[in-house]
């Protein structure tokens, strides 16, 4: 079952670094859901950019494993997507995991966490 997105408070936050498209680790505490903003600047049918979800307990990511959400692919005829997360049950700190195919195509990733609860420690 899909999420209503739009409640509580939003944040938007890059989840690839620009120079390299290695992953950043987000701290998504008190955030239940999230939009995956996922685009591609050169896939070609040689190419595609598929990723997934990943999270863990420890802020370097050192324990990260995959969450079981689906996951996202650019190619050719589809070089922007997003992808509605439900994030209930992840551990508090997520980070997407990229796999590119062929000929690495340029690519950024950035995640709208939504759907704020607040508390102490309400989803750490």
């Amino acid at each position: 079952m899909k999420k209503t997105i739009m409640n509580g408070d939003m944040k938007l936050v890059p989840v690839t670094k620009p120079s390299d498209n290695s992953a950043i680790v987000v701290d998504r505490k008190n955030y239940l859901s999230g939009i995956l903003l996922l685009s591609s600047g050169n896939a070609t049918s040689s190419n595609t950019v598929k990723v997934k979800i990943q999270h863990g307990s420890k802020i370097d990511g050192s324990d990260m494993v995959d969450f079981g959400v689906e996951t996202a692919k650019l190619i050719a005829a589809d070089t922007s997507t997003n992808l509605l997360i439900d994030l209930t049950g992840a551990k508090q700190y997520i980070r997407i995991a990229a796999v590119t195919e062929g000929t690495a195509p340029t690519y950024s990733a950035q995640l709208l966490l939504a759907d704020a609860q607040y508390g102490d420690d309400f989803n750490a």
